[in-house]
């Protein structure tokens, strides 16, 4: 009789397991490690009131022609021309958007708490995936929107050292940031938010940008005053054919990535100087590294006239 109920019992589990994760082990463990991934996931949305009244079926994502401004001025094509193929908005396109990505969010957070990954349900993994897979549907279209957005604030900012890619680069980033931030209940345009944000990250940008060329300049600039002021014979050689063989002196100290890139960047092998874009071409490195990598050349140049002067004056 026990072992008739034991049977039986096992009978009854395996069932329900089966009904639960599918019929082979391999079922039950990608359920797990789809869950796993989903308690892993930083969810979040900007609250509103409305969210606990709205129906499951609000998470659906929206279609139609409710969302596109039909009416946009025609753009002249340029290289960012790419930039501006998403339609504009309508007002009530964006607040649709913006309240299903976050309803969905929240919807997915809320459901989560119900998730247990050792016995994880295949219904409950499959709606909040869905849930997370339409707000990101809603971030990407509201994203792609507002791409021209971020290329015609960057213009205002592009500067000689500043190329408008660089610049739309940096604005991109402030812009996923910006659409998972914003507030639609409080009634005003994404865009005026948007571009606040935007022309801000920029400006800081811009500013660190010119300390790094004021550093650059000003490294620059004592290299050369500390070779004019040398101490030595210069009746024997014109001044600058002496600055000339020392630089190429210290240059021949750098190592050869460093001085590759301070060669190319300040033209010393007789061609033009190269901008840090042409060199992400020719190196292979991010405009950053570059820039950092030069920066170090220089120090170290710096390092090497200051013992080579202290030397001459000893």
């Amino acid at each position: 009789m026990r072992n008739c109920t034991s049977s039986s019992h096992r009978s009854f589990t395996s069932t329900h397991q089966e009904a639960r994760f599918g019929d082979c082990p391999s079922a039950r463990n990608d359920l797990q490690r789809r869950s796993l991934r989903i308690l892993e996931l930083d969810i979040s949305f900007v609250p509103n009131r409305a969210f606990a009244r709205m129906k499951p079926e609000a998470a659906a994502f929206p279609q139609g022609p409710l969302l596109v401004d039909e009416e946009e001025a025609p753009l002249r094509r340029t290289h960012l021309s790419p930039l501006f193929r998403a339609p504009l908005l309508r007002p009530d396109g964006e607040r649709t958007l913006f309240r299903r990505m976050n309803f969905c969010r929240y919807r997915a957070l809320r459901l989560r708490r119900q998730l247990n990954p050792r016995r994880p349900a295949k219904r409950l993994i499959e709606e909040i995936e869905t849930l997370l897979r339409n707000a990101e549907l809603c971030r990407s279209q509201l994203v792609e929107s507002n791409l021209r957005l971020v290329a015609a604030t960057a213009r205002g900012f592009r500067t000689s050292a500043l190329d408008v890619e660089e610049l739309v680069s940096e604005g991109n980033v402030v812009l996923l940031n910006a659409v998972d931030k914003f507030d639609f209940s409080r009634g005003f345009r994404f865009s005026t938010y948007a571009t606040h944000a935007v022309r801000r990250h920029l400006y800081r940008h811009l500013l660190r940008d010119q300390k790094r060329t004021r550093r650059e300049q000003g490294v620059d600039s004592e290299l050369l005053n500390e070779i004019a002021a040398a101490p030595g014979d210069v009746d024997e050689k014109p001044v600058v054919q002496i600055a000339s063989e020392a630089f190429r002196d210290w240059i021949g100290q750098l190592d050869p990535r460093h001085r590759a890139i301070v060669m190319a960047r300040y033209g010393l092998n007789g061609a033009r100087p190269q901008s840090l874009r042409e060199l992400t071409g020719s190196i292979g490195l991010s405009k950053e590294r570059i820039r950092q990598l030069q920066l170090d050349a220089l120090d170290e140049l710096y390092r090497s006239i200051h013992t080579s002067v202290r030397c001459l004056a000893d």
